[in-house]
């Protein structure tokens, strides 16, 4: 798994990439430059289908402007590396991650060819999705490579696919659909999903209000209570924990998921631009909104730390520093290289911190 350092570019494939082969290759992007996960969960199936795989260390939320240097120096260190097909460039990205995906081929300047697309529903919280989903994407795109010409058909993997053998006659379907469609359950069904989506716009135009006002008067906004329940943050986890309905606790989790990652990219800029009390404030509204998300709770808990850090809060930084090792945060370097906590480092409990981190990295 070479290190490609210019653009700390993660890059896996199979053996051969320096060869003069060309290789497909897929650009993966994450909402706070974790290149090496969709990489490392990706693997097996890039080793299946050789394809290259490359991550970002640099593309996170946050300024567009630092978000395409990132593109540009993930595009170019490829290029000038490894032997890509220029015609099997694919890109994929989890949620800020997805924008970023989205908006490649125009940063770089290479024409956009097509855009199969595939639902693929699975079970899982607001992160990336498994290695056997990626697998599956995979294989998707290697048929429609096929379909398309760009390589040879392979008619032993075309028979053996799943895309393939399952496409049947679905009229016996069409007609089961039909009749669900005009019964009283279905409609009652609708009903509530009238419901569901006015109470969900109406907790989204109160949001953004508030947002936009943290902007004008943070002061105004430092009762973190109050904050939270003005945005529906208490009856949003309250809904999500319950499991009275999958639509609502569906409708929840896609709320806190959006408010959490709003609220810590706007933070993400305040930290960048030295304006702590606003930064802390949006941390600590993405906190409360990614209780139920472990996978990135413990990142931003990192942040908040930061964030109180800038504003001279020793204790609230160490305090929260600690609680996002707790909750598995294991980074040694993001936290002994940072200077935000140059001037904690003889603290008794920033040196606990640490042999925590340490202890992990070891178990």
């Amino acid at each position: 798994m070479p290190e490609l350092p210019f653009s700390k570019l993660r890059a896996l494939s199979s053996t051969g990439i320096y060869s003069g082969k060309s290789w497909p290759i897929l650009y993966a992007f994450d909402p706070s430059a974790r290149g090496k996960v969709p990489v490392e969960r990706f693997k097996e199936a890039a080793e299946k289908f050789n394809y290259i795989i490359a991550g970002s260390h640099n593309s996170r939320n946050g300024p567009w402007e630092d978000v395409f240097s990132a593109m540009h120096a993930l595009w170019d260190d490829t290029n000038s590396r490894l032997s890509i097909d220029k015609k099997s460039v694919y890109t994929t990205g989890f949620s800020g991650g997805a924008r970023a995906a989205a908006a490649f081929s125009k940063v770089i300047n290479h024409p956009v060819a097509g855009i199969p697309h595939r639902i693929h529903f699975f079970e899982g919280t607001h992160n990336w999705p498994p290695s056997d989903v990626f697998a599956s994407a995979l294989e998707w795109m290697e048929i429609m490579r096929m379909k398309k010409n760009v390589i040879p058909k392979d008619q032993n993997k075309i028979a053996c696919s799943p895309f393939i053998s399952s496409l049947k006659d679905i009229s016996e379907i069409k007609e089961s659909l039909t009749r669900l469609e005009q019964s009283e359950t279905y409609k009652q069904f609708l009903q509530n999903g009238t419901k569901r989506n006015q109470r969900e716009s109406n907790i989204i135009r109160t949001c953004r209000k508030i947002l936009d006002n943290i902007e004008k008067s943070p002061e105004d906004y430092k009762d973190l209570e109050k904050l939270f329940a003005q945005m529906s943050l208490y009856f949003l986890l309250n809904e999500y924990q319950k499991q009275d309905s999958l639509e609502d606790k569906s409708m929840a989790i896609r709320l806190l998921n959006s408010i959490g990652s709003r609220a810590a990219q706007t933070g993400n800029q305040h930290l960048k631009n030295n304006h702590p009390i606003k930064a802390v404030i949006l941390y600590e509204i993405a906190v409360k909104a990614s209780e139920e998300n472990k996978d990135m709770h413990k990142y931003i808990l990192f942040d908040l730390a930061q964030a109180y850090a800038l504003n001279k809060d020793e204790k609230s930084a160490l305090r929260y520093l600690d609680t996002a090792v707790e909750n598995g945060f294991s980074d040694l370097p993001a936290v002994q290289k940072n200077p935000y906590f140059e001037g904690m480092r003889e603290s008794p409990l920033y040196k606990d911190i640490i042999v925590k981190i340490k202890k992990k990295a070891c178990s």
